[in-house]
């Protein structure tokens, strides 16, 4: 393993996991429905102008337009297949796991297993914060002050934690989304049109010169 990775392990127990899974019916629900959405809409957006330059280690959960591109393009996992990440089985077997305690404290052990105590931190949201995230990582801790975002108070969706955060930018990110859906439709259907008009004008073309006999 690279010895400059970094890897953060939120721990919590199967207990508090399964109770939050209930809880959060309906917001799974509003997680599929926002992550099909995004999915969908992701093939059409202009990605150069929503990747400007991001100092190695930034935060992704801040205030650019690159933050929503990369949660909802980039790194959702349930549509991890869709942009050839991990295949159908991998993830259908990633969401059982979420379900059975057995391989819930199996990941836990292998991921121990597997990243040297040097470079893993197991962070609880119940007693750790900013200093010990940004100690970790090496990076300057936020403004005195700052809020630690909680990604699930009671059925919040893992979704909303941007609309909570930054809700400004989400909805230039959706209207960004939402555009350039009509301009690429706009586009073609100019190009649809122009083409028929092509080939109108080619077989018109081409009949004219034909020879025709007169009854």
């Amino acid at each position: 393993m690279n010895s400059s990775l970094r890897v953060i392990l939120m721990t919590r127990s199967y207990e508090e996991r399964a109770r939050s899974l209930e809880e959060a019916r309906w917001g799974e629900v509003w997680e599929f429905l926002s992550r099909h959405a995004s999915g969908s809409f992701c093939h059409w957006l202009p990605h150069g102008f929503l990747w400007p330059a991001k100092d190695p280690g930034s935060s992704l959960v801040d205030g650019s337009i690159t933050s929503a591109f990369l949660k909802y393009c980039v790194f959702p996992t349930r549509w991890a297949a869709h942009f050839g990440f991990y295949t159908h089985h991998e993830i259908q077997s990633q969401l059982l796991n979420e379900h059975n305690e057995t391989e819930y404290r199996r990941y836990y052990e292998t991921v121990r297993r597997l990243v040297p105590q040097s470079q893993l931190l197991e962070f609880d949201v119940r007693k750790h914060g900013w200093s010990e995230l940004a100690g970790f990582l090496g990076r300057p801790s936020p403004p005195s002050g700052t809020p630690f975002p909680r990604m699930r108070v009671g059925t919040v969706a893992h979704s909303s934690v941007l609309w909570q955060l930054s809700p400004l930018k989400c909805i230039v990110f959706m209207s960004l989304m939402c555009g350039s859906v009509l301009v690429n439709f706009l586009v073609a259907c100019c190009l649809s049109a122009a083409a028929v008009a092509a080939v109108e004008a080619v077989l018109l073309c081409v009949l004219g010169r034909l020879p025709f006999k007169r009854s």
